[in-house]
């Protein structure tokens, strides 16, 4: 807006007085809202370190403090007359070129520095092996998170190496992030009465869930599968039932929801 009110500068083509003036104060508050971003980002780094998200976002920061800075120089220069506008939007679209080619480059490749940032708080303790998100490098992270998962997997040495390893090594080897168990010793009994306490019966009201419904085992049928069925099925998390006739053969189906909240 602030270009779309400046144009090309010349006096000819001069807005009036109120959108230059305007012009001034968004120039202004464009480096107050370059300042909070920055600040704001710092503090979301700091506590939980870097993701491909924040790097891509910090770029963006980058080139719109470019921008915020050079904007703020040409009224310093030349108050409404705002001169200075066109090298500062030459320069900003080379940072941006060179900031999309280093983004698409190993250089600054945003899995990468998450990667390395990731592994170095949990090797350093800043972060515990419970905390880790392990599947960000296994699932979301490329060929970086792998080669990193690999050379976790066969840690020996540092805080809490074994745990390190141990996980590292179930996610490796992991096809879906659901289907890996990460909870010490045997797994607890999950049978019906568990199943019938985390499902909610919401339509109609009052109605139960069929007792073989409740019977089935469904974690065989999980790992027989290639998609992942409602946790509530098979483990300590709720969902809500609503049964409905939806083919018309006089037999209610059963359509489960995750309950989001909880």
């Amino acid at each position: 807006m602030i270009n779309a009110a400046y144009q090309d500068g010349r006096p000819e083509h001069r807005a009036v007085a109120v959108l230059r003036y305007a012009s001034v104060l968004a120039a202004v508050v464009l480096l107050v809202l370059i300042a909070l971003a920055t600040y704001g980002m710092a503090l979301r780094i700091q506590q939980y370190g870097l993701s491909p998200d924040r790097v891509g976002a910090t770029a963006c920061v980058v080139v719109a403090a470019c921008y915020a800075i050079g904007y703020v120089v040409a009224v310093a220069r030349s108050g409404v007359g705002l001169r200075g506008l066109e090298p500062t939007n030459v320069v900003t679209s080379l940072v941006i070129v060179a900031v999309l080619i280093l983004l698409r480059s190993p250089i600054a490749d945003p899995n990468r520095i998450a990667v390395v940032d990731q592994v170095h708080r949990l090797e350093t303790g800043r972060i515990s092996p419970t905390q880790f998100d392990f599947a960000f490098l296994r699932f979301r992270s490329g060929r970086y998170g792998i080669e990193a998962l690999r050379r976790l997997a066969e840690r020996t040495e540092g805080p809490e190496a074994n745990d390190i390893a141990d996980r590292a090594g179930k996610f490796l080897a992991a096809r879906y992030p659901s289907y890996v168990d990460l909870t010490p010793g045997p797994p607890r009994p999950f049978g019906a009465e568990q199943r019938a306490g985390n499902i909610t019966v919401v339509q109609p009201s009052g109605a139960t869930l069929p007792e073989e419904f409740l019977q089935q085992d469904w974690a065989a049928i999980q790992r027989g599968v290639h998609f992942q069925l409602p946790r509530c099925l098979v483990a300590e998390t709720k969902c809500e039932a609503g049964m409905a006739d939806l083919d018309g053969d006089g037999q209610p189906e059963i359509l489960l929801f995750d309950q989001f909240g909880d």
